[in-house]
């Protein structure tokens, strides 16, 4: 019996483990893959304080600045749109001197985006233009 107890147990586990995992792990759902390796739900208020966080710590410094950029789009997934979305949220929280100057810079990147120019030139050149007014 104590063989097939234990075995009783073992499914027990495993059916647990899969109820816990089935959040991150369920077709349609958009989730993150951490640098651990673990697969959780994506949350979108996590990766908004990632993303100022990550921008208020390289904020003037444009080559860590890009290759967050180039992580967050080609390596998580994050939608260009979604990207400026984030970076404008960054701005106006952490409460800039030029606030409207910035936030004029993001609708011109916006906007080249929008009418169809590469998006990573675009990118980078914005983030180029926000670190030499943020500094």
């Amino acid at each position: 019996m104590s063989l097939l107890n234990r075995e009783v147990e073992k499914k027990e586990q495993q059916e647990q483990q899969i109820q816990q995992e089935a959040p991150a792990i369920t077709p349609g759902r958009l989730r993150v893959i951490k640098r651990n390796g673990s697969v959780v739900p994506y949350d979108e208020e996590k990766i908004s304080i990632a993303i100022t966080k990550a921008f208020l710590a390289v904020s003037g410094k444009i080559q860590d600045s890009r290759n967050k950029m180039i992580e967050l789009i080609k390596v998580y997934g994050m939608s260009e749109s979604d990207f400026l979305k984030y970076i404008n949220q960054a701005l106006f929280s952490a409460k800039y001197d030029n606030l409207e100057e910035l936030s004029q810079i993001i609708a011109k990147y916006d906007y080249r985006i929008l009418v169809g120019s590469n998006p990573e030139i675009q990118l980078s050149a914005m983030l180029a233009e926000l670190g030499k007014l943020s500094k």
